[in-house]
């Protein structure tokens, strides 16, 4: 990027708000309130696409920006949205596509792709029309895709075109059917498990039965996570149950029950929550806190210090906190970062600071990343990156930006 562009560019960003193309209200709410992850998503691509604008003109590039932001907003749950983005990538496939210089064919790979969003955008007939083109066209060495040429896709894709076929590729899964199966088998049996675990039965009466009782608990946190009731009391009553030597083992699945709790807590009677004892008081603290909020509990950063439980408490307590997006982790956490580079922080920092950050907390979050990228070999800690304290500056100038 030259000098030109770079001031281009920055005098767009000051005044992003105005400049950036619009979206629906409840994108941007989400993203810069919430930090919903695909609504954060849309507004980094949007964000993208405006800089890509204030720069001399390059369709190739252009066309790149936009595939690779079709590809991560097509299976979001925001129709409109994701039709938006496939017109704005077919346009951008079809500049790309024709040459620069008169005389010379079409560009084979965005041909294909112009060809093949058209036909998932149900204009089948232009779809046809510029898939046959692709066909036709030479096919320069390296543009295989998936080791097969790309005239056969483009083939393949015409076909499906002239019959009528619009359907795009399949939203991607994260578990296989198995999974889907167990989840259910745990849902129509919690009831009767939360009344075993709360009366005091053992656990053989409790778990799941048949192939799901080994990940019982796992199960029924993605349940508590999509708001079953009874999945949220199960974690509730289950953490009551935990003894102090059971700690160490369930680390994983404490702090996640903890993080269902904060989102999921607020179905839990005030009854229960009187009325339940836990065997570690202090995990009790930390359940109760989840559900309910309050005062962030006394001396978390002091028992990260401690031997035994209490690390693993605190450390379940902070993350409450980060899904409750409570202002009083702000300064436990910066602490922690000035003088701590965990490979934990950055996602605790992402949840908390996306949220309730201000500008005032950016100078404390660079340094974090600074002293992690420094310190630690990202490849091995692939899930814990400091570009998720990235990710929280960003909201927070976004939130100014917003504002304005």
């Amino acid at each position: 990027m030259d000098a030109a562009e770079s001031n281009s560019v920055r005098t767009a960003l000051a005044a992003l708000r105005q400049r950036i193309r619009p979206a629906a209200a409840d994108i941007i709410t989400n993203a810069i309130g919430t930090a919903d992850e695909y609504c954060v998503r849309v507004l980094r691509y949007r964000i993208a696409e405006l800089c890509d604008s204030r720069r001399h003109p390059d369709p190739a590039r252009t066309a790149t920006l936009h595939h690779s932001g079709y590809l991560r907003l097509k299976s979001g749950d925001y129709p409109d949205v994701v039709s938006d983005e496939r017109r704005q990538a077919i346009a951008a496939f079809q500049s790309a596509a024709r040459s620069t210089q008169p005389g010379l064919p079409k560009k084979l790979h965005w041909t294909y792709l112009a060809g093949e969003l058209l036909r998932c955008a149900g204009e089948t007939n232009e779809a046809v029309a510029w898939l046959e083109d692709a066909e036709r066209l030479p096919e320069p060495p390296g543009t295989e895709s998936g080791g097969r040429s790309l005239r056969l896709w483009a083939s393949e894709q015409a076909a499906k075109a002239r019959r009528g076929d619009t359907n795009d590729s399949p939203r991607p899964r994260m578990h296989g059917p198995e999974r889907d199966q167990q989840i259910e088998s745990v849902r129509r049996q919690l009831p009767g498990m939360v009344e075993a675990l709360n009366s005091g039965k053992a656990p053989k009466e409790w778990l799941a039965e048949g192939g799901a009782q080994p990940e019982t608990v796992w199960l029924v946190i993605d349940l508590a996570e999509l708001g079953n009731t009874n999945a949220v009391r199960f974690l509730y009553g289950w953490l009551a149950r935990l003894d102090a030597v059971e700690l160490p083992d369930r680390e994983d699945k404490i702090e996640y029950a903890v993080r269902a709790l904060a989102r999921q807590g607020q179905c839990i009677p005030d009854g229960t929550i009187v009325g339940t004892r836990f065997h570690v008081a202090q995990l009790g603290a930390a359940a109760k806190y989840a559900v309910r909020g309050g005062p962030l509990p006394d001396g978390v950063a002091r028992l990260l210090d401690k031997n035994g439980p209490e690390p693993k408490i605190a450390r379940a307590i902070m993350i409450a906190a980060a899904a409750r997006r409570d202002p009083a982790l702000k300064p436990v956490l910066l602490s922690l970062m000035e003088r701590s580079t965990d490979y934990r922080l950055p996602e605790l920092a992402k949840e908390c600071f996306s949220t309730v950050g201000t500008e005032g907390d950016i100078p404390g979050l660079l340094r974090f990343t600074e002293n992690f990228r420094k310190t630690h070999d990202v490849s091995e800690w692939p899930g814990y990156t400091s570009s998720e304290v990235e990710d929280a500056v960003l909201l927070i100038r976004l939130r100014s930006a917003f504002a304005k």
